[in-house]
């Protein structure tokens, strides 16, 4: 018998297709059903799972945010917003941050939450602060990709995912590889 080599276990990875966490795929559903509070629960709850085990879980809690901003507590869905932009950070992760930051903002004035709004502008701008010199690079879309996941159902946002290749990308969610639309 061939023992493998040790390979450390990771949340959420490309290739799992429809087998994507089931709480991922209902949290999912839940944010298309406008069940808010239900959804963020279960993004809470996935984010101090990974939290625990691999270090941080910055889509979960810019989803959990979303999803409470949207439930009306906007002061907590800010906090937790802010959390997953600083993991972003931490990450070196300055594109998707910066993108995500800016449809983050974007949606909150749409709703009339300037003050908020501005709170998020605030914090990138401290953020950017500390980013590489170069870090944000303008990258054209490749392809037309499906409006969401087809592992999981998390929206699919060209600008906000990682690029594979001119055709394919990967969800920031559940890793799982999405293909361009034909």
């Amino acid at each position: 018998m061939f023992r493998r080599g040790f390979r450390p276990l990771r949340p959420f990875r490309r290739g799992l297709g429809s087998n994507a966490p089931q709480n991922v795929q209902r949290a999912n559903a839940l944010m298309a059903e406008g069940k808010y509070l239900d959804a963020a629960d279960l993004f809470e709850e996935m984010a101090r799972f990974n939290e625990s085990r691999f270090g941080s879980a910055p889509f979960m809690h810019l989803r959990d945010g979303e999803a409470l901003s949207l439930a009306g507590q906007l002061e907590q869905g800010l906090d937790r917003f802010k959390l997953g932009l600083s993991q972003l950070a931490e990450a070196g992760k300055w594109q998707p941050l910066q993108n995500i930051g800016q449809r983050f903002i974007s949606e909150l004035r749409k709703a009339g939450h300037n003050q908020e709004a501005q709170e998020i502008v605030d914090y990138l701008k401290q953020v950017q602060s500390t980013m590489p010199q170069g870090s944000l690079e303008t990258i054209p879309h490749r392809a037309v990709l499906p409006a969401k996941c087809p592992g999981c159902g998390a929206p699919v946002r060209p600008d906000e995912v990682k690029w594979l290749n001119n055709v394919t990308a990967e969800c920031g969610y559940c890793g799982n590889t999405i293909r361009a639309e034909t």
